[in-house]
């Protein structure tokens, strides 16, 4: 038999051995517990910064995207209204092999939803029309500019569409030509162009007064009306005949004018055709006028539009 002492022994090493075997039980379970702890973090961590990529990839993205998209207009794709636009430079012009951008440095050109191309400098505005349309499989686009000189008729024609993005779209031609526009801010609109643009939108003329050099031919626009609408069209119409042309306003160094283009007969109404000075409008009407050559040997053209 056991004495109490060896008894005591065994119990003592009895009680050891549990102890010890709670301790390391305890550190089994603190070493679990803070590998949990760990994965729990490192998951964090990783879930933190897969939404920081990926918020920084979507927001890299839709940068990108806003300035590369697909477009299928050079107007203004967030803006609904036929007079909605958008304006740019000619910053790659390559004719032959010769870059000749540098001659169109102080011209801005803006394209209207509507289809209006507008050419201006501070001392010249030129009405033009664009389209972009599929052919063939291949999307081009058709800029014509009528009677313009050959400094802004070289731009016009038949080019196809290499880039149609936001800021810098591009065209080459079947001569291997290259175009290349670049966005910029659009001219401001003085109050009194906008009072002269709604003045027009919302009034119906009649020719009160027409002078050709000193020559008053007043009766021969009897019975015309013109009317001017937000889409740039202006429809003269006598006797239920309609014609429809062309308008613009604009304002240079030189003042407010008004460009108006008939190319469908009568002949008459191309007797309109011009860029006028506006002399002066109110709430009854306008006057303007241009010479058809140098003003001191061209001839002279006046007119009054009545309301």
């Amino acid at each position: 038999m056991p004495s109490k002492a060896s008894k005591a022994k065994i119990a003592h090493s009895g009680d050891e051995q549990a102890l010890l075997n709670v301790h390391l039980w305890n550190q089994k379970q603190q070493s679990k517990n803070t590998m949990k702890t760990q994965r729990f973090i490192s998951t964090i961590r990783v879930a933190f910064l897969a939404l920081s990529c990926a918020a920084f990839l979507a927001s890299c993205t839709s940068e990108n995207e806003e300035a590369n998209e697909p477009l299928y207009t050079l107007g203004d794709p967030k803006n609904s209204s036929p007079q909605g636009s958008r304006c740019f430079e000619l910053t790659e012009f390559t004719v032959e092999g010769e870059g000749i951008a540098l001659n169109y440095e102080e011209i801005i050109w803006t394209f209207k939803n509507n289809g209006t191309a507008i050419a201006g400098s501070p001392n010249q505005v030129l009405s033009g029309s664009w389209s972009i349309s599929f052919v063939d499989g291949d999307q081009q686009l058709f800029l014509d500019f009528p009677d313009a000189p050959p400094l802004i008729d070289a731009v016009a024609g038949t080019w196809m569409v290499v880039n149609l993005g936001l800021n810098n779209p591009q065209f080459v031609n079947d001569e291997g030509d290259i175009l290349q526009f670049t966005s910029t801010t659009c001219p401001v609109v003085s109050p009194e162009l906008e009072a002269l643009n709604a003045f027009l939108e919302d009034s119906i003329f009649t020719v009160a007064n027409f002078i050709y050099q000193d020559n008053d031919i007043t009766d021969r626009f009897n019975n015309i009306t013109l009317d001017f609408n937000e889409n740039d069209k202006v429809i003269a119409e006598r006797f239920g005949q309609q014609r429809i042309g062309q308008w613009l306003t604009s304002e240079t160094e030189d003042g407010i004018t008004l460009i108006l283009q008939f190319n469908a007969p009568p002949q008459l109404l191309t007797g309109f055709n011009g860029v006028w000075n506006i002399v002066s409008f109110n709430s009854t009407g306008l006057i303007g006028e241009y010479y058809d050559g140098p003003p001191a040997t061209g001839d002279y053209y006046r007119y009054e539009l009545s309301d």
